[in-house]
């Protein structure tokens, strides 16, 4: 992201509330230095989470029902998303149940190991001390009784690093429930793959909004304003070729973003080869370069009119900052790599640090108007994430369709967006590409960096629906 817009639901920060049960019940008979020990614990806790740039509301050590109703304000007033259950020891798990009345969020329980080895004289208060799984078993059940849905994540020492990453997939589900997904143009005839369902929409939450008429002739009016060229990312370079092409790219920019505010759009998916876009007399271009734009502010776009891809791209956004729209052309046989591109949109962050992206004519698809312009750049190299999404069909439910590779850093000139090829198959036939055809995804993509198998875990646990996992060889 650049830094410059105001955060959207898919961009700002995480909030989260820490509930962190205690046992008072032990505290006339324990040293009295053991209360404040477990307040430090938790406090570890909370530090650890926020450094990962997390928003974090403490409980306090939760013991009764003041404490829970304490808790509870505490969360509601800062508007918690997420709630991170991690027990200090063996406590009693109805007053953070009753810390949690009113949540209807998800729930991550941090099941901390605290204890390395225990010596052979260990006495009970240092047992107790370390009992925090017990305290995770005893809430968990009480959880489930509710009919609550919680997610349990393990770790060593307090090492936030596996909770953080399954909050950031909690996060995800949780954003989708009341996003706004436009739908502007159409599909291109024959793509019924891309289509997303209004039963499969509603079941994740999101309200699908058809863009009509009057909507978009308003929107027209506005793109014929005065124009401020410098609105063009620094991260841009236009090429000779492209100059005279960015103001009217820039007046598709403007008719969408008119759109989306208009509308209050948290996504968009869009057909650019449609009488809206490319084919109107208003505008007569596609909109490449205004939906790398709109990226770069938060509002995940897919092109086609793909609203399923658009659901895979909200939940990239929320889980990793910026997400690219792109569709996996070929594996190549000698490699076994994936070769991915877009049709000339861009999510900037993935290009080579210090790297400014060409701003070239998208010559593949003229308008009414000529020529619109496309993003070119080779993606970094490191660890990255495909991840695509299925709605549901008569044999299928919906459903998310991961696989965490790496981006080789190799890229192609002439291809007509940021392109690169990761680490997806065995070389030869494989199976792995087999793999992903059966499990029915639409065809485009939604590419992130990192391997982000934790976050899309908890993402689809959340969301109720599978996740299926494809790698290397997968059979």
């Amino acid at each position: 992201m650049n830094g410059q817009s105001p955060p959207t639901r898919f961009t700002r920060p995480i909030r989260v509330g820490l509930l962190t049960p205690y046992f008072a019940f032990f505290e006339s008979r324990f040293p009295a230095d053991y209360r404040p020990s477990q307040e430090g614990y938790a406090r570890g806790l909370a530090d650890g989470l926020r450094a990962a740039g997390l928003e974090v509301t403490e409980s306090g050590l939760v013991h009764g029902t003041q404490s829970a109703a304490e808790a509870r304000d505490r969360f509601a007033a800062a508007g918690v998303e997420i709630v991170v259950a991690a027990a200090t020891m063996a406590a009693p798990p109805t007053y953070g149940s009753e810390a949690l009345a009113g949540f209807d969020g998800p729930i991550v329980v941090w099941d901390d190991k605290r204890a390395g080895r225990f010596a052979r004289d260990v006495d009970e208060v240092e047992a107790t001390r370390a009992s925090s799984v017990l305290g995770s078993i005893m809430l968990a059940n009480v959880l489930g009784r509710e009919g609550r849905s919680y997610l349990t994540v393990s770790t060593v020492g307090g090492d936030a690093t596996d909770v953080v990453r399954a909050v950031r997939g909690a996060a995800a589900a949780a954003a989708l429930r009341g996003a706004r997904l436009g739908l502007l143009g159409g599909i291109i005839p024959g793509y019924g793959d891309v289509v997303l369902d209004a039963v499969t929409a509603r079941a994740l939450g999101v309200e699908l909004v058809p863009i009509g008429a009057v909507a978009i002739d308003a929107a027209y009016e506005s793109a014929q304003g005065a124009l401020d060229l410098a609105t063009l990312p620094a991260s841009l370079a236009p090429t000779p070729e492209a100059r005279p092409l960015v103001e009217r790219s820039l007046r598709v920019h403007r008719f969408l973003s008119t759109i989306a505010a208009d509308a209050g759009l948290d996504g968009l998916a869009l057909n650019c080869h449609s009488d809206v876009l490319r084919f109107s007399d208003a505008l007569g271009v596609v909109s490449c370069l205004a939906s790398s734009m709109l990226w770069s502010s938060g509002l995940p776009v897919a092109c086609t009119g793909d609203g399923a891809t658009a659901v895979a791209l909200m939940l990239a956004t929320r889980i990793a900052g910026s997400a690219q729209y792109c569709e996996g052309y070929t594996v190549e046989a000698d490699t076994g790599e994936l070769v991915v591109s877009s049709c000339g949109m861009a999510d900037l962050t993935l290009r080579k640090p210090g790297e400014t992206a060409r701003l070239c004519p998208n010559e593949l698809y003229p308008g009414a108007h000529g020529l619109g312009l496309a993003a070119r750049f080779e993606f970094d190299a490191g660890p990255a994430t495909i991840a695509a999404f299925g709605p549901a069909t008569p044999s299928l439910p919906a459903r998310l369709v991961i696989s965490a590779g790496r981006l080789t850093g190799r890229g192609f000139e002439h291809l007509n967006g940021p392109s690169g090829t990761i680490t997806f198959d065995q070389p030869g036939a494989g199976s792995a590409s087999a793999a992903w055809i059966d499990a029915g995804p639409a065809h485009h993509l939604a590419l992130v960096r990192g391997d982000r198998t934790v976050e899309y875990q908890a993402a689809a646990r959340f969301l109720g629906i599978p996740l299926i996992t494809v790698r290397s060889g997968s059979s």
